[in-house]
């Protein structure tokens, strides 16, 4: 990696004193979870930053300092999916498994605008009963009308998607001093570094970029095959395991009648009250969590379980695995913003396209229609955002994908690789869409990629290696 020829970290004299990069303060985070040498601070950027005028908001930033502080390298930033995931929150795993990185090159966390402590946007949802937490607010139009009327009173809220993201990536790059960066984005934050990449090309050193979301994706259209094909790669596996075919003979049988047995009540204990509360469950709300499910190695090697057992009538361990997922989501996701992206940049192409073909899959089109019903509320004029321009671009890129994905499988990685002649592209057979099962693996092609800067010479064998692990039997 090339030497920064100044000093942008000032040391910090005192525990609890002021640390400079560049032009913007910093102050020790503290946080449960995050290492000890986390700094904190803020910008303050225009609201619409396209045109440089009006309100302004504040922009959070964390970063863990490189543990040399001389002959430092360039940064790495790093750039969440979602739409509506805060960087910081994962401050202390990117810590983890960036560590070569670290040792000369600050690790820099950004929430992007509308998430974490960067003037977060979030729908105004009740959750004061256990059935809320199955239920959907993006098919709610009163929590969507309330939500839109009470955020739209103070922001803007078509200056919160992928080019304002951007202009404020640049922004911050100036402000803290650094000349070049190196990009690591995931899911959703791929669009956000492929359109950085576009618009600001000789200040990026490399791009790691995992689970892609090619140029003109037009999100959800496509989730629903998509996640279609991550089952019937289950399914496939299940049938050719000798684990999970001897212990679920008839899985594809059991997937057939699982559907036909909504909507369904289901006793339930409620973790908050510790007693059981009697929730419905209906087919929509199930396809929306199985297609989250998939995403995971380790939840999806439950599925088979979890079904069959549903339809021996035991629907506890499903429906406890779903309120996981809707608690955590609560937790880590946005909402607000994810709207403000997908209604501005997406919803407007999304009602002109043809019907995508989702007669034969599991979620069927309702993802589609989730955004349509919320879209028409939090964008009624179908304003579109001007898209990004994508061209070909030289800049070193490094792409991964999940094979079993279901939400970004690996031909979007293809397709994006196109665009870089100096790009290439691994593909983990039995990884998903989260980082897990690629651990000892995939952390490591990253660092070599970053500290190298090329893809030509990468040892990537441990790719083909990594095991899908073992299907839940009881």
């Amino acid at each position: 990696m090339k030497t920064i020829g100044v000093l942008l970290l000032a040391s910090v004299t005192a525990l609890g004193q002021p640390t400079s990069i560049g032009q913007v303060t910093f102050l020790p985070v503290n946080e449960e979870g995050k290492p000890k040498e986390t700094l904190g601070g803020q910008v303050r950027v225009f609201e619409d930053n396209q045109k440089n005028r009006g309100r302004q908001i504040s922009i959070h930033i964390e970063v863990m300092p490189a543990r040399q502080t001389t002959n430092k390298a360039e940064p790495m930033f790093i750039i969440m999916g979602g739409p509506g995931q805060a960087a910081t929150d994962l401050v202390g795993f990117f810590a983890d498994i960036l560590q070569p990185i670290n040792q000369r090159s600050d690790l820099v966390f950004i929430d992007q605008r509308g998430t974490g402590k960067s003037n977060a946007l979030r729908l105004s949802g009740t959750y004061n009963r256990l059935q809320a937490y199955f239920e959907d607010d993006f098919t709610n139009p009163v929590t969507l009308q309330q939500s839109r009327s009470s955020l739209a009173q103070e922001n803007n809220l078509s200056c919160y998607g992928t080019r304002n993201a951007i202009a404020d990536l640049e922004y911050i790059r100036k402000a803290m001093g650094y000349p070049q960066i190196n990009l690591y984005g995931t899911s959703y934050g791929t669009r956000v570094a492929l359109a950085y990449i576009n618009a600001y090309p000789k200040q990026v050193r490399t791009a790691t970029l995992k689970g892609l979301v090619p140029p003109g994706l037009v999100i959800p259209r496509d989730f629903a095959a998509d996640a279609q094909r991550s089952l019937d790669l289950l399914l496939a596996d299940c049938q050719q395991n000798e684990t999970c075919h001897s212990t679920y003979p008839n899985l594809a049988g059991e997937w057939q009648t699982f559907f036909a047995r909504f909507p369904v009540q289901v006793s339930l204990l409620n973790p908050e009250t510790n007693h059981r509360d009697t929730i419905t469950l209906t087919k929509d709300i199930v396809a929306l969590n199985l297609r989250v499910l998939l995403m995971s190695p380790s939840t999806t090697r439950n599925v088979p379980f979890w079904i069959t057992q549903f339809n021996q009538g035991n629907h506890e361990p499903l429906a406890s695995a779903m309120l996981a997922i809707k608690k955590s989501y609560r937790k880590g996701v946005y909402d607000g913003m994810t709207l403000c992206v997908l209604c501005f940049e997406d919803y407007p192409a999304l009602v002109q396209l043809p019907a995508a073909g989702q007669a034969n899959t599991f979620l069927g089109d309702y993802w589609i229609n989730r955004i349509k019903t919320s879209c028409a509320i939090w964008n009624p004029k179908r304003s579109q955002t001007k898209p990004m321009k994508v061209s070909r671009q030289n800049t070193p890129v490094l792409l991964i994908s999940g094979n079993r994905d279901a939400a970004t499988p690996p031909v979007y990685g293809e397709e994006v690789l196109k665009y870089f002649p100096n790009g290439r592209h691994v593909v983990v057979d039995a990884g998903s869409h989260s980082f897990d099962g690629m651990r000892n693996c995939v952390e490591n092609i990253i660092c070599d990629f970053v500290l190298s800067g090329q893809t030509q010479n990468l040892k990537t064998d441990c790719a083909g290696t990594i095991g899908f692990g073992e299907y839940r039997v009881k």
